[in-house]
């Protein structure tokens, strides 16, 4: 998911990637924000469940959508049902 928003002609993006960075955890996060199109922090998020992760990824995006960015693109991921009764 990457988020976005504009201010005095300043550029700011914040993805949020369920990338496996490592291998020894099996919930990851990468968060990556820019400026103006140059890398400014990553941070990577490890969790022992997948309902953890997904918590963490509707905090991140809530505070986001608060600061007033906008989404700019996301691929959507099919969920059983299990899934969406522990984080809905």
């Amino acid at each position: 998911m990457t988020l976005y928003k504009s201010e005095n002609d300043t550029q700011y993006e914040y993805s949020i990637h369920d990338i496996q960075k490592s291998l020894f955890d099996l919930y990851n996060l990468s968060v990556v924000s820019r400026i103006n199109g140059r890398l400014r922090k990553e941070i990577q998020y490890s969790f022992e469940t997948e309902i953890e992760k997904a918590n963490k990824i509707r905090e991140l995006f809530n505070t986001k959508i608060k600061e007033g960015y906008k989404v700019l693109y996301t691929f959507p991921r099919e969920m059983d049902d299990r899934y969406k009764e522990n984080i809905g």
